[in-house]
């Protein structure tokens, strides 16, 4: 996919899938068109956008420049831009070929901007007086300024909404959403209009003023467009579309999510709550040139894309009407750019991200916690390296201490990023109800059942004491903890038996995993009564390489019971092209699905 446009330093940024017109009647002065500039205290940089109209024909000019340039040699620039366009067979005269490596003398055009060149003339005025050339931009520029180039005049539309990047989310598949994912600036996504168009050839179809459209049957073999009119509730900018390179497809029928979707077509009762734990498998990682042919190499190249992914992945946990949504592997980006907004289209959700730690690397993938608000109010929520919370809560002296020990050790616990959130909600169905969320994503490497066993014990004696301290905090509240996300631990390791069984033992076999690097004499215990809503199941995880449980769920089972559960899909569905993920399923894991209720 091509993005709309982006602002370069006084060039033409005009793709042939990008179009801007005028179209804002309402800021529109009668006799001309509108241009924006942004030009604000945070930055020591203006740009300004508008679009030109030759016959039929028309092109956005951009410039961007620093605020104390003076509209002399912006203009020069620009007149060379537009002559281009004008004029694109004419032959370039000595001077014009020089002006792009030597700086315009700001002395040719002052006074009434005249181009003895032949070159089209531009000037600004406020107020209706001709503003000097050789003023900065700083001082030049107000809003409603008019801008007047050749015989086009622009009204000045100062810092209104602004479209800076404009593309389509995902590869176009029937029966899959595909939506505009927009870089704004003075503007929200929520005040923006759209619409969208099947185009094929020359022909132009309007289909649609949603943000997000579901391509049908009709759709097939033709480009899609969308039309973006920024807003922010009170003014209007200017338009700006985009155009798809390639073609609508038809999208798989089959997916097996959509059978689990018969399950969770409804919402909850009050008193009970769904919630999902699920690794979507971050576009981080099958991006890296040896994960088609090393990790994932049953799956064909393009169901691997994140575009072809992305769809499959937002309807699935879409379908699931949960009322909190733990995910883990979410790129950065996604989760800043398209994950939350997709989502409360639907329900009204509120999200927290938080990156891996990241030191020599900075890792752009992390957890997610999504609840719904009208079921639950937020009272806290924290984040912690988890390396981090070992060697510096005092309240976990007894872990720091075990780990120093082992120099090895704690170089090698100093080179991990694994992270843990957590949030404390309070129940509006009941009141002084309180869930503590918790999410995570623990150390995957495979000989490193020492560091994962460390990791699960710091993360939930750590919770046991902050159930603690929120409950002197909010005396109101009984609050039941939820542990979610992927433990990389099988059900035999270390990790499931402490958070179901309470106690670890210091001479647990997890400890010794790998010998030089053997945590002595820890025993960890806690008064947690934790249950594993799916048990023990075969596999959460279904690769070639590896088929094992390495996702859970685990609930407090004195406070909390399960209502119903969304069973697995089975080894003959997931195996049916061979492992996961494939055409039918996004990810490598399988999303948990869970109703439980208060007792």
């Amino acid at each position: 996919m091509k993005i709309a446009f982006r602002l370069f330093k006084c060039e033409l940024v005009l793709g042939k899938f990008i179009r801007m017109s005028s179209t804002c009647s309402d800021h529109s002065p009668s006799s001309g068109s509108t241009a924006l500039l942004q030009m604000d205290s945070e930055s020591d940089k203006i740009s300004l956008q508008f679009t030109y109209r030759r016959n039929s024909t028309e092109k956005l000019f951009s410039l961007y420049r620093s605020k104390d340039e003076t509209l002399s040699v912006a203009f020069s620039r620009l007149r060379l831009n537009l002559d281009k366009f004008i004029n694109p067979n004419a032959k370039r005269t000595k001077w014009t070929k020089q002006a792009k490596k030597v700086k315009p003398d700001p002395s040719t055009l002052i006074d009434d901007q005249a181009s003895p060149d032949g070159l089209i003339e531009i000037k600004l005025y406020n107020e209706g007086k001709l503003v000097d050339a050789n003023t900065p931009h700083y001082q030049a520029w107000s809003d409603n300024s008019i801008l007047m180039v050749g015989d086009q005049s622009y009204k000045i539309l100062l810092n209104s909404p602004t479209v800076e990047t404009l593309k389509l989310s995902n590869k176009l598949l029937t029966n899959f959403m595909v939506y505009p994912v927009i870089g704004l600036k003075y503007a929200t996504i929520d005040d923006c209009a759209f619409s969208w168009y099947r185009v094929k050839s020359s022909n132009k179809e309007f289909i649609s003023n949603c943000y997000i459209y579901y391509p049908t049957e009709q759709d097939l073999d033709h480009q899609l467009m969308v039309k973006v009119t920024p807003k922010d509730g009170k003014s209007v900018g200017l338009e700006n579309s985009f155009i798809s390179e390639d073609l609508v497809e038809h999208g798989p029928t089959d997916c097996p999510f959509q059978d689990r979707h018969k399950l969770t077509s409804t919402k909850t009762n009050p008193g009970s709550f769904r919630i999902v734990t699920y690794n979507i498998l971050a576009d981080y990682y099958t991006s890296m040139k040896t994960t088609p042919t090393e990790i994932f190499p049953y799956c064909a190249p393009e169901f691997l894309k994140f575009s072809y992914r992305k769809p499959l992945l937002l309807q699935e946990i879409i379908g699931y009407n949960a009322d909190i949504i733990c995910l883990q592997e979410v790129d950065r980006k996604f989760f800043a750019n398209e994950l939350t907004h997709v989502l409360c289209q639907f329900d009204d959700m509120e999200g927290f991200f938080i990156r891996k730690a990241g030191r020599e690397i900075q890792v752009p993938e992390g957890v997610v916690i999504y609840f719904r608000k009208s079921k639950f109010k937020r009272l806290e929520d924290s984040s912690h390296d988890l390396t981090d919370l070992c060697l510096n809560d005092k309240n976990l002296d007894h872990f720091a201490k075990a780990v120093q020990r082992n120099n090895k050790l704690v170089e090698r616990l100093s080179d991990r990023n694994t992270i843990v959130q957590y949030v404390l909600l309070e129940s509006f169905d009941i009141p002084g109800k309180g869930l503590l969320i918790v999410n995570t994503h623990l150390y995957s490497n495979p000989d490193a059942d020492h560091i994962r066993l460390l990791q699960g014990a710091i993360i939930v004696v750590h919770i046991e004491n902050m159930i603690r301290e929120y409950s002197l905090k909010y005396p109101h509240l009984k609050i039941s903890p939820i542990f979610t996300g992927d433990f990389n631990s099988d059900p035999a390791n270390g990790v499931y038996k402490l958070y179901t069984n309470g106690y670890i033992g210091s001479d647990y076999i997890d400890w010794k995993s790998v010998a030089d690097e053997a945590i002595e004499g820890l025993e960890v215990k806690h008064s947690l009564k934790l249950t594993s809503a799916y048990g023990a199941p075969e596999f959460t995880n279904f690769t070639v390489n590896y088929v094992g449980c390495l996702d859970y769920i685990f609930f407090d089972n004195q406070s909390i019971e399960i209502d119903s559960l969304v069973p697995l899909p089975s080894r003959d569905i997931v195996s049916a092209h061979k492992a996961i993920p494939s055409s039918v399923f996004p990810s490598d894991h399988l999303a948990l699905v869970t109703v439980l209720k208060w007792k």
